[in-house]
């Protein structure tokens, strides 16, 4: 990928003025979220043009008969009907997001044909205005600098076209000035929007981990209640385990959920309750030495998570779920002695964020 550094000119300084602070926020994800923002436009922006075309076709056939009326009226509704159907097919969800600026493009480009050809059909060079209204019109369409430079250059090529084919015309540097009046206040609206637009994608983007923040949060509070409670409520050691176990797997959802407690005569650790979708054709009893995981938070008394198992040279295969690739191990203490291990292992690398811990943590304590 290139960064804004090594791109050339004009992108470049396009891309500067585009930076907006995204909170951290990928960028590709931000992209991803504009492109779906898009996609969610371009139908009614398909079928409108859709409607316009139909209703051009008709101005040209009743009322205008300009010279090429036919050709131009059989092309407007041919033009009509490719929009109408990639518009039904945008409404049906049938084309990823990654197609949202290539699809504006398909939809500036068959705008750009119809000016040509009344342009060289009429062969009126003042048709050359259309392509002031063209310019200003892609700026505002595009949020993806690359396309919206590219619409530009097809914008400019047409008008270069229009002048080598009517050199004779005595109002060039008047269209000219046009264009390139366009084209600059096109450039302030592209710039405006884009970032108005990347800006609101980043903030809901940002609302949305709050509110999923929020809600794991909440839903870690109610956990540690919910376990206090039975606690409380229930004096028989073996029922308690197996209740706490259940009510973490059942809030949680990760793949196992195993406490694992010292057995007196051995330096071994039997899960003595389990729970997850690891267990649901039967117990597996896991045990665990003092060289592995469990034995190491036995020993130390200290919270570890472990990203990826496999890489870990405490790995002991015998303490782990079959599919385990992320692990959690909380120590369970009374003061400053750890007297079991709660085990949360997840099928996913990378399943527990730093920022959970201190959460999950109130349930060992």
């Amino acid at each position: 990928m290139k960064t804004i550094a090594n791109q050339p000119g004009l992108k470049r300084s396009l891309d500067n003025l585009l930076q907006i602070d995204s909170y951290g926020i990928p960028e590709a994800q931000v992209d991803e979220a504009m492109n779906r923002a898009q996609m969610r436009i371009l139908p009614f922006v398909y079928g409108s043009l859709s409607v316009l075309f139909v209703v051009y076709a008709l101005v040209q056939a009743l009322f205008l008969q300009e010279p090429g009326t036919d050709l131009m009226s059989a092309v407007a509704l041919v033009s009509a009907v490719a929009l109408g159907v990639i518009c039904y097919a945008l409404l049906q969800g049938k084309i990823g997001v990654r197609w949202a600026e290539p699809l504006t493009a398909v939809l500036a480009l068959i705008v750009f044909a119809s000016i040509q050809l009344r342009l060289f059909l009429t062969a009126d060079p003042k048709q050359v205005a259309n392509l002031a209204l063209f310019i200003f019109a892609v700026s505002v369409l595009f949020i993806s600098t690359r396309w919206y430079l590219l619409m530009l250059l097809v914008a400019f090529a047409g008008l270069l076209h229009a002048v080598i084919s009517f050199p004779n015309y005595p109002d060039w540097r008047f269209f000219i000035v046009v264009m390139l009046a366009a084209a600059a206040s096109g450039l302030v609206a592209h710039v405006g929007r884009v970032r108005a637009f990347r800006h609101t994608e980043i903030l809901r983007i940002v609302e949305r981990r709050q509110r999923q923040e929020l809600r794991r949060r909440n839903l870690q509070l109610r956990t540690s209640i919910a376990v206090g409670q039975r606690i409380v409520s229930i004096l028989d050691l073996e029922e308690l385990l197996d209740q706490i176990a259940d009510l973490v797997w059942e809030q949680y959802r990760v793949y196992y959920v195993g406490v694992f407690l010292p057995e007196e005569r051995s330096r071994r650790m039997t899960a003595g309750a389990e729970a997850g979708r690891a267990v649901a054709e039967g117990p597996l009893q896991l045990q665990a030495g003092l060289t592995g995981h469990v034995g190491w938070v036995l020993a130390n008394g200290e919270t570890l998570v472990v990203p990826d198992v496999r890489k870990d040279p405490r790995y002991i295969p015998d303490e782990k779920a079959p599919h385990t690739c992320c692990e959690l191990l909380l120590p369970l203490k009374m003061g400053d002695r750890a007297l079991g291990v709660l085990d949360l292992q997840s099928e996913r690398p990378g399943r527990y964020a730093p920022d959970e811990i201190p959460a999950f943590q109130l349930l060992a304590d």
